[in-house]
């Protein structure tokens, strides 16, 4: 059944506003509420129009109001004449989508002048769309800002990774030189401990026996040889593998830290803006 939508107000109760909807006359209705309230004064129609689906859009409109209700059990809501006129044609274009036979006609405003009330609503969207506009620039600076910190802070930590790197290397990598001369000092040395007891004291030793002690101390000392060219350099390997992964797990650990506090910033602005 087709009917209006209206908004009242009363005198006796400022700032407040009363969404309805009726299937006969607003004024009417407005006369019927005052008598039957017992207000002090009678309610004024401030804005009414014509729709189809009256109770429809009187529910939508109380939906989209809810934040502004001052009591669940009644239509009154603590907002301004063009909130509420913007929040009806803001529920009429939703239920022209959503309901196929949904039409609307006559529309009056009776507190101000229809042309001075599109004005309004005119000021007030090009308003939000500035505050909104210049909450995005925020936003987007704040990002930017952060970004920047970030980027700035992980190459800071690269640079100095670089350097520990280039230190660990200069450190453990040494020139051939000394691992062969550490290995030569050690065989000469075995090799005057043997032949000491031949040099100086002349012992009842069979040559053939000499022969194959002699034989033998090459063949041990060439053992020797070999592992010292193979330990050594191994075990300066393994030292600096170590180093190498203990830094760099540590700056792993550092840049983790510094993305998750760059999200922890990104999401609470987005929260306080919600």
């Amino acid at each position: 059944m087709a009917g209006w939508v209206y908004i009242l107000s009363n005198p006796a109760m400022p700032g407040l506003l009363k969404v309805g909807y009726t299937d006969r006359d607003p004024f009417a209705r407005a006369k019927e509420i005052s008598q039957a309230t017992g207000v002090p004064f009678d309610f004024i129609v401030e804005y009414q129009i014509y729709v189809s689906h009256p109770y429809e859009l009187e529910q939508k409109t109380h939906q989209l109001l809810h934040n502004h209700r001052v009591n669940n059990n009644r239509e009154f809501f603590n907002c301004s004449y063009e909130d509420a006129v913007e929040t009806i044609r803001i529920a009429i274009n939703h239920l022209y989508r959503y309901i196929e036979n949904f039409v609307f006609g006559s529309e009056s405003s009776h507190k101000i002048e229809k042309e001075i009330l599109e004005k309004k609503l005119i000021e007030k969207q090009e308003a939000i769309k500035k505050t909104l506009e210049t909450a995005k620039l925020a936003k987007e600076k704040f990002i930017r800002y952060e970004k920047e910190k970030l980027d700035k802070a992980i190459l800071n930590l690269e640079n100095e990774e670089k350097e520990k790197i280039l230190s660990v290397e200069a450190e453990f990598v040494k020139p051939p030189f000394y691992k062969e001369f550490i290995a030569t000092v050690v065989i000469t040395a075995m090799a005057f401990g043997i032949f000491l007891p031949f040099g100086f004291f002349v012992l009842p030793i069979p040559i053939i026996a000499i022969l194959i002690i002699i034989v033998l101390y090459y063949y041990i000392s060439y053992k020797i040889y070999k592992f010292f060219r193979t330990f050594l350099p191994e075990f300066v390997y393994e030292q600096k593998e170590n180093e190498l992964k203990r830094i760099d797990t540590l700056y792993k650990t550092q840049k983790k830290s510094l993305y998750e506090n760059y999200e922890r910033a990104i999401n609470q602005m987005k929260e306080k803006n919600q």
